[in-house]
């Protein structure tokens, strides 16, 4: 990242979808209690290791939060115990956090306790395949799943994970729409978007593009999703403050 830096005259700015799989997939189970969380703005990460390790959200401390991070989005596809502790500590170099297997298959196995709703999507979505051999998302793009070695974790992961890369594609193709807005898209790295922009109005371009990601909602079975967006700004894609 560090060594993507704007040219003289320029900053860099990038924006991106707030925890935009996790809420897309909060929406498709129906977990209206996750889905409000998102809402408030509270630290979702600590609320989700509050359930895990039945404690109070205050009370989650650094450790805590990591392990209900990767809980949060590692979990939600049907990953087992012992990928989830590959997860977790294959990065240990960097976060210091590491655990056992016995630790791994506590965690798993409360985060599904707690989202009963999203085990049971994943029961009507593998049965929509076995029955149509295809999945189609909200943005209507279809996927074919013909192979009789399928693996369920594919299958529950296409509507979030094609939801979100359908919802961006949309937006960076009403992005040359805006003028008279003038931002050089650089980089698209999931579900977020790294431009280069004229130094004199970097923050006003930053919101506005922050604003233009918004703009777009999803509906999900009723539910209307909006995912709000981050901006941040530096000199260096290493280096960025949040506006």
């Amino acid at each position: 990242r560090s060594c993507i830096v704007a040219k003289a005259g320029y900053l860099l700015v990038e924006v991106d979808m707030s925890q935009a799989e996790a809420r897309a997939t909060s929406a498709f189970c129906k977990d209206a209690t996750a889905l409000a969380m998102f809402d408030s703005g509270r630290d979702i990460h600590k609320w989700t290791a509050s359930k895990i390790f039945n404690c109070s959200i205050d009370s989650v401390n650094k450790e805590q939060r990591h392990l209900g991070k990767v809980a949060r989005h590692a979990l939600n596809y049907g990953m087992g115990w012992n990928l989830f502790l590959d997860e977790i500590n294959n990065d240990a170099d960097l976060t210091g956090i590491a655990i056992s297997a016995a630790e791994a298959k506590q965690i798993v196995a409360a985060y599904h306790a707690d989202n009963q709703c999203l085990l049971a999507w994943w029961e009507e979505v593998w049965q929509e395949v076995q029955t149509n051999g295809y999945i189609v998302n909200p943005f209507g793009r279809r996927r074919d799943f013909l192979s009789p070695y399928v693996r369920k974790t594919d299958v529950v992961a296409y509507k979030p994970q094609s939801t979100i890369a359908d919802l961006l594609n949309n937006r960076m193709a009403d992005l040359y729409e805006m003028n008279p807005l003038v931002a050089y898209l650089l980089l698209q790295v999931h579900d977020s978007l790294l431009f280069e922009v004229p130094k004199q109005a970097a923050k006003e371009i930053a919101m506005e593009l922050k604003d233009w990601l918004e703009v777009e909602t999803v509906d999900i079975d009723g539910y209307q999703l909006m995912i709000p967006a981050e901006a941040k700004i530096g000199e260096s894609w290493g280096e960025m403050d949040k506006l």
